[in-house]
């Protein structure tokens, strides 16, 4: 009996449709290459090359969009895997910014003028890149937690669901940890800047003028106490969010499922 539940565990495994996404890797350098040679454009090459980061990220949150049995579940991973191709693909445009800024410093000690004026472009793709990234990835994030929050679905972004899609088995199983919270970490901090920006703003134009006469510190004292004020929002939220959305292993998010229940739809 347990021989042949494990057979059929095994075969549906198998079953699952697979989607490995080289011809679209390809496809993204090809395009790379003729925005380059077609549009002498390095800011959309840097756009290019930023977004192939997040590629794996968005054909496994389609893919399990359309395959997870339970469609709410897939749905809400859909969500996280965009937020988290769209943070990769800001956080390689950040590093491309970095790495273009040092490279222009050297480039302006050393007396290579004439090289800054390719780089600069390049740079100014980065700098759209990682804002678009940032932003996107922040809104998407919010739509992936609310939905969480709808469904009840607590979420494991890792790299067992890129091996599931690839070799087309069910449900995801592997090591490693659990990144989720690193998007939803990141999407705090934002909003708490955002927050902060407009409460310093507030500060300067409102409660300012009233402590002019007494000089700059109890200004400085406020600001520090809205820091750490703001330091022990991000841990609560962080730690409450942590609980309610994210799981601690990836049999929270996908547990073993008797072969019946779950959906076999052809590979095409």
């Amino acid at each position: 009996m347990t021989e042949n539940a494990s057979e059929e565990a095994a075969e549906h495994r198998r079953a699952m449709p697979r989607f490995r996404g080289q011809g679209v890797v390809a496809l993204l350098y090809l395009m790379a290459f003729v925005a380059w040679e077609a549009t002498a454009m390095p800011a959309l090459v840097a756009v290019i090359l930023c977004s192939k980061l997040a590629l794996h990220e968005f054909a496994t949150g389609w893919w399990l969009l359309r395959f997870d049995p339970d469609w709410r579940r897939g749905r809400v991973c859909f969500w996280f895997h965009l937020a988290w191709g769209l943070w990769k693909m800001a956080v390689a445009a950040t590093a491309m910014l970095l790495g273009g800024v040092l490279v222009a410093v050297l480039l302006a000690r050393f007396g290579r003028v004439p090289f800054l004026a390719f780089l600069g472009p390049i740079l100014r793709g980065a700098v759209l890149t990682a804002g678009a990234g940032y932003g996107l990835s922040f809104l998407t994030t919010y739509i992936a937690l609310s939905s969480a929050w709808w469904h009840g679905v607590r979420v494991w972004l890792g790299s067992a669901q890129h091996r599931s899609r690839r070799e087309g088995f069910w449900p995801p199983r592997g090591d490693g940890s659990n990144r989720a919270p690193m998007v939803g970490l990141t999407t705090l901090i934002l909003t708490l800047y955002a927050v902060g920006a407009g409460g310093l703003a507030t500060l300067g134009m409102v409660i300012a003028p009233r402590f002019a006469g007494l000089g700059a510190g109890p200004v400085a004292a406020l600001t520090g106490a809205g820091l750490l004020c703001s330091l022990f929002v991000i841990i609560h939220l962080f730690q409450s969010a942590n609980r309610r959305f994210f799981a601690e292993k990836i049999e929270d998010c996908w547990p073993d499922e008797p072969a019946e229940s779950v959906a076999v739809i052809p590979s095409s």
